[in-house]
């Protein structure tokens, strides 16, 4: 009989088109009856690459000669450094194994720190292959965590590889990092370039319109010079955070914008 965090694989994992190219693992916690905790995610994780290729193969028209690519959704839960780290895990394993590749990790609104920070940076960089840009990743989301200048420069690091080849031309990694406990002032020194990526463009059917007025989004960037990085709303940090990590006592902070009576929706990236 197979486990809850075995059914739970199973339950998550969907197509996300008929041709069977995209999978996305849907985890959303306000999808839910309850958020995830940190131990559900180290849980789950492993059974998702079975489950993943269980679904690819219920698809027999899927073009071999077209990479597989999934999504996954963690969103709006209590995902933890443990929790991250084994869902890092689990979809290198899906690429090393040749299973699908990494499109986008959505981890927003969790308790990710520094330690989770550098799981996915180490996503990122093994994933980023010479020859395979067409399926790096292109999208991060870790807004609305518990993540520092460590973290953040762990993921400036990995990232360091990007632009990539990709829609035409080269673009950035989306990168969102917002309200975190990320101090400004510190990282200034050690801040890579990147696009701000001030004026979005629309979404249609997930990929980003053309350039138009100095837009950017997943697939573009404005820039003459494209960076490796777009950050959009970076600047916004969780200040309680920063001053109560560098006052040495580090934690969430009762009453800043991340303590679950305070968060507002974040800006969808």
């Amino acid at each position: 009989m197979a486990s809850r965090f075995e059914r739970l694989a199973q339950e998550c994992v969907k197509k996300k088109d008929e041709r069977g190219e995209q999978v996305v693992i849907s985890l959303d916690g306000k999808r839910r009856d309850r958020p995830l905790k940190d131990e559900d995610f180290v849980g789950v994780a492993p059974y998702l690459p079975a489950a993943v290729q269980s679904i690819l193969a219920q698809t027999p028209s899927r073009s071999s000669s077209r990479a597989a690519t999934v999504e996954f959704h963690g969103e709006n839960n209590e995902c933890g450094n443990l929790g991250a780290a084994a869902v890092c895990n689990a979809l290198m394993k899906m690429k090393e194994d040749g299973v699908a590749s990494v499109r986008a990790l959505f981890l927003w609104r969790n308790e990710v720190g520094d330690d989770g920070a550098r799981k996915v940076a180490e996503l990122i960089a093994k994933t980023a292959l010479p020859g395979q840009e067409r399926v790096w990743i292109a999208e991060i989301h870790l807004s609305h965590n518990n993540i520092t200048v460590d973290g953040a420069l762990a993921l400036f690091q990995a990232a360091s590889v990007y632009p990539r080849p990709a829609y035409g031309g080269t673009v950035p990694l989306w990168l969102r990092l917002e309200h975190n406990a990320i101090d400004l002032q510190a990282l200034a020194p050690h801040m890579p370039k990147s696009c701000r990526a001030t004026k979005r463009g629309d979404r249609t059917r997930g990929v980003q319109r053309s350039v138009v007025d100095g837009n950017c989004g997943v697939s573009q960037c404005c820039m003459k010079e494209v960076p490796s990085l777009h950050l959009h709303l970076f600047e916004e940090q969780d200040r309680l955070k920063v001053q109560r990590l560098a006052a040495g006592k580090g934690g969430t902070v009762a009453g800043s914008s991340s303590s679950p009576a305070n968060r507002r929706p974040p800006a969808r990236g």
